[in-house]
């Protein structure tokens, strides 16, 4: 979803609501989910919630799914590789 973006549920204090994050999500970005907080003291209505993005990197990977992930590393070039992303772990894990 952090990638192509799309549509996610997020656990608020009054139940889940549905959230659409944007393609190229960082781990990390911040998002304000207005009117989903606490109530506000001596007021009506409820403050703002913020949530983080936590994008998580899967562990084991089957061989197919392997390849497909050198595959798109390779069309990403050498300006992903610098950075310690994904597509860098994938190719030095290779070469072990």
């Amino acid at each position: 979803t952090a990638v192509l973006g799309g549509e996610v549920k997020v656990p608020t204090l009054s139940g889940e609501v549905k959230y659409n994050i944007p393609a190229g999500t960082q781990s990390g970005t911040t998002f304000r989910l207005r009117d989903q907080g606490v109530q506000k003291l001596q007021q009506s209505g409820k403050g703002d919630l913020y949530v983080n993005a936590a994008v998580e990197i899967p562990k084991k990977l089957t061989e197919e799914q392997r390849k497909l992930f050198e595959q798109l590393a390779v069309t990403f070039g050498t300006e992903h590789q610098e950075n310690g992303s994904i597509f860098s772990k994938i190719k030095k894990g290779k070469k072990k």
